[in-house]
């Protein structure tokens, strides 16, 4: 009695709702933007430094310059915006940033002659950290504050997986036959919006490849 139950009852709403899922995924994937986070936490000291000097760019900030690697008196990027001069200093880290990123930068700001020091991680800050931040007004971008930064500027987003694709060339295919077939508008509509979709997928593809390219590494020494 309970296999014919979980049969005509259970079965067919699970295979519903997994069907709506699908569909909801494939849009969602298209049309909805994605920050790949896993890609970040990838990437190199340096390679974290030129993704946060693009940020600021794409930011409002001018004047974007990354300080040479070694000696750079605890501030990696310099910048400006709204004639306030900024210094940022980048922490690409697996574990949470403690109170010494915060002295680094804080001592950055009588060097460089700062008006405002920041600390930006992909990770996240200690207590201790954001108490002596405080007291210093060192501004602290954790990784949650990055996400967003990103997501507004459309940096490191997700590409739109190469099966979006694969089943929009399908649904035209398919809609089109059946088309043909019926000679019903319905059908001809709903393959004239798969191919503009089709195309919408393709320049946006082409855009995040634009948005996503690493420039060449620039060091400026200013001691």
């Amino acid at each position: 009695m309970s296999f014919i139950y979980n049969f005509f009852l259970l079965y067919p709403y699970w295979f519903i709702k997994t069907i709506i899922h699908w569909i909801l995924q494939f849009y969602k994937n298209i049309f909805c933007l994605h920050i790949n986070e896993n890609k970040i936490d990838q990437l190199s000291g340096f390679e974290f430094e030129l993704l946060v000097q693009k940020l600021l760019i794409k930011s409002g900030y001018h004047d974007v310059k990354i300080t040479q690697a070694s000696g750079d008196y605890g501030i990696d990027i310099l910048a400006k915006k709204k004639h306030v001069f900024y210094g940022f200093q980048c922490k690409r880290y697996q574990k949470n940033i403690g109170v010494s990123a915060i002295q680094q930068a804080y001592g950055g700001i009588s060097y460089y002659h700062l008006d405002r020091a920041i600390v930006i991680t992909n990770s996240y800050f200690t207590e201790a950290a954001y108490q002596l931040a405080a007291v210093n007004d060192i501004l602290l971008i954790d990784r949650q504050k990055l996400l967003k930064m990103l997501k507004k500027s459309k940096l490191f987003s997700s590409q739109i997986p190469f099966y979006c694709y694969i089943v929009d060339i399908f649904i035209i295919g398919f809609f089109y036959y059946i088309y043909l077939q019926l000679r019903d508008l319905i059908y001809l509509s709903i393959c004239l919006f798969h191919l503009l979709l089709l195309i919408y997928m393709f320049f946006k593809t082409l855009r995040y490849k634009k948005y996503n390219q690493i420039k060449e590494y620039t060091i400026h020494d200013y001691q």
